[in-house]
């Protein structure tokens, strides 16, 4: 980050805190896993000038996380447990890269569980494309997410009985919604196979990390960039050494919310865009 020009006699800005998504509870210094409160270091402190910091969601949470599916076909020298849907390799062929592959059986689904609740935007879908595809059911699926290992009590956030998987490139799928676990799900299959070479996640929240220099005293503005953003969306600000809440927990410290600022909506709130006034 460059630090703002100290002028003569003056003392040089002090290093910013950091303002980022807040991580199950708490402000760690870790990328956020989840979109829930931004929070920032407060600005109320006797220097010139100090920095603040938006920090955004993992690139792809569901990659390497546990997963699970219907049953595991065996297939001759290839790999096709539910893992090789999140090992990051993109390639869609069987035997070369590996799928997850589920038995010919009636509404074979797959499932990731990211460890704990998040809310994402898109999911890009890898199916399988070899010789042996053609066995593979290629088109009525849907996704769901919620927090019950059970698929059907989940809600839908994407697909129907005539989606079909893009062939030789990712399918991507607009998938608002949040929960612990996302399946990949065909229902009205019948004994058929469900192939998933790889499972990609983007999460709702900024994209990047985002840096802005502010006076003390004078209020500034805030822009993010990022996924699925919307006007119930809100920020915080709060000292980089405040308690956000415990590890396990989704609730944020009785402390935050008092010293936190500013209230209300944000002045601009597009889809991949979201912005504050004033700060």
């Amino acid at each position: 980050m460059a630090s703002a020009a100290s002028a003569p006699g003056r003392t040089r800005p002090r290093p910013l805190g950091a303002m980022r998504l807040l991580e199950r509870g708490r402000c760690g210094r870790k990328p956020a896993r989840a979109w829930a409160l931004l929070t920032a270091v407060s600005l109320l402190r006797p220097h010139i000038a100090e920095g603040v910091e938006v920090r955004g969601a993992l690139s792809n949470p569901a990659k390497f996380r546990e997963t699970k599916m219907s049953s595991t076909a065996t297939v001759d020298n290839a790999f096709t447990g539910p893992e090789r849907a999140v090992d990051g390799d993109r390639g869609m062929h069987l035997q070369f890269n590996g799928c997850a592959l589920t038995e010919k059986e009636d509404s074979p689904w797959w499932r990731v569980d990211f460890g704990y609740r998040i809310p994402i935007a898109v999911v890009r879908i890898f199916g399988r494309w070899d010789e042996g595809s053609i066995l593979t059911i290629h088109e009525g699926l849907q996704l769901r997410i919620g927090d019950n290992p059970s698929w059907a009590d989940n809600e839908v956030c994407w697909g129907g009985d005539n989606i079909t998987l893009e062939l030789r490139a990712a399918t991507v799928a607009n998938c608002i919604g949040s929960g612990r676990y996302l399946f990949v799900i065909a229902p009205w299959a019948k004994n058929q196979e469900l192939g998933l070479c790889e499972i990609e996640v983007v999460p709702r929240g900024p994209s990047r990390v985002f840096e802005w220099q502010a006076a003390v005293g004078r209020s500034f503005d805030i822009g993010i960039e990022g996924q699925a953003f919307d006007k119930g969306d809100r920020i915080r600000i709060i000292d980089s050494l405040a308690l956000c809440g415990e590890a396990s927990s989704m609730t944020m410290h009785p402390t935050v919310i008092p010293r936190s600022a500013p209230v209300g909506e944000p002045a601009e709130a597009k889809s991949t865009t979201e912005g504050w006034k004033g700060i």
